[in-house]
């Protein structure tokens, strides 16, 4: 498995990098209003309305499918290193 270190490595460097960045440049714009208070009866009110309730339903169905194929694609990469020893007839 020591294939992977060295690009889990360097993405956390990068993501820190960005962050850091992120943290120092950026900054909240001109017409920046207050978070209005947590109504509950607005929590129902998005599966009400069809066209919200569509969207929202896409978008669910969406990261399902990203989250489906990270999990596919790390379990396959846990296997590809055993499948390519077994191939060259080592162990």
């Amino acid at each position: 498995m020591e294939i992977f270190y060295e690009p889990v490595g360097s993405n956390k460097v990068w993501a820190a990098a960005g962050g850091l960045i992120a943290l120092l440049f950026i900054t909240e714009g001109p017409d920046r209003a207050p978070a209005p208070r947590f109504n509950r009866k607005y929590s129902g009110e998005v599966w009400r309305d069809g066209g919200m309730a569509l969207a929202n339903l896409g978008y669910f169905g969406h990261m399902w499918e990203l989250y489906a194929a990270g999990i596919w694609a790390m379990l396959r990469l846990r296997r590809l290193p055993a499948s390519a020893r077994m191939a060259s007839g080592r162990r």
